[in-house]
């Protein structure tokens, strides 16, 4: 959780002193060999083992569905600059709710009867059919 947190804050902070969004401009070639090339490497391997740590802990929330976990989580993305892969998962756990809820809520092996359907002024046969639809829904969950 906040480990996670504090070390993406950190990488944050590097590369933007390494690639000069911290204000002072990219970090020069002096101060580079100044940090030396261990430095820089286990930076580049602290990036990558945190990358695919919080990648594979958003997908598991993901499948899970846990909401808690993906908030705490989507932050990060940004300062490591995963947010490709954030979408990618968020829209696959969107779209697995909307499945989800689809699948519980409509029985389909009954006619839809749109003679008891209002139907107000301009509505399209297909706002009818909707309108039935979640008239049936409701009738279902309230037995």
């Amino acid at each position: 959780g906040r480990r996670y947190g504090d070390a993406a804050r950190a990488v944050k902070d590097v590369n933007g002193i390494l690639e000069g969004r911290a204000g002072g401009g990219r970090a020069s070639e002096r101060a580079r060999e100044l940090a030396g090339g261990d430095a820089l490497a286990a930076h580049a391997k602290t990036v990558e083992v945190l990358k695919r740590a919080i990648g594979e802990r958003y997908e598991t929330a993901v499948q899970n569905g846990d909401v808690a976990g993906l908030s705490e989580l989507t932050p990060l993305l940004g300062m490591l600059d995963m947010e490709e892969l954030g979408v990618k998962l968020y829209l696959q756990y969107s779209q697995s709710c909307l499945c989800q809820a689809m699948s519980l809520e409509v029985d389909t092996s009954a006619p839809i009867d749109l003679s008891n359907v209002p139907q107000e002024e301009g509505m399209s046969r297909a706002a009818m059919r909707r309108r039935a639809e979640e008239q049936r829904r409701a009738e279902q969950n309230s037995t």
